[in-house]
């Protein structure tokens, strides 16, 4: 789930997402809200850096006959096909949560209260922040 707090950000993650989809094979989420719907702001499509996106193995087709054809199968009806496939997801959310994770700490290192937002709500907070 990817969550931006201004065009930028939503221009950026949107890009991120594939990659992720990609990368680790399962649906990527941006969280953006109306307010973001609403906003102009400048955007630079030169900030984001490219990511080595792995070869695609794992896929059915489109790989121009260089090697056999993938039978992809999602549905497991005996109970340790299906336990073994959970097992399998899992590790890669694990997978997820160690490599994908990000935050900013926004003027933390005194603080005696510290805001944790996400998204649009995180430009809020960082008013709320400076004004404190």
């Amino acid at each position: 789930v990817l969550a931006p707090a201004s065009i930028q950000e939503v221009a950026d993650l949107t890009m991120e997402a594939f990659d992720l989809a990609d990368i680790y094979r399962m649906p990527v989420m941006i969280l953006a809200d109306g307010a973001l719907g609403q906003m102009m702001e400048p955007v630079n499509f030169e900030s984001r850096p490219s990511r080595q996106i792995p070869e695609k193995t794992w896929a059915a087709g489109g790989h121009g006959d260089k090697r056999k054809n993938n039978i992809i199968n999602s549905l497991y009806i005996q109970p340790d096909e299906l336990e073994n496939m959970v097992v399998e997801r899992f590790k890669r959310y694990a997978e997820i949560a160690e490599k994908e994770v990000k935050h900013e700490e926004y003027l933390t290192d005194d603080a005696d209260i510290v805001l944790v937002s996400y998204g649009i709500t995180a430009r809020i907070s960082k008013s709320a922040v400076n004004m404190a």
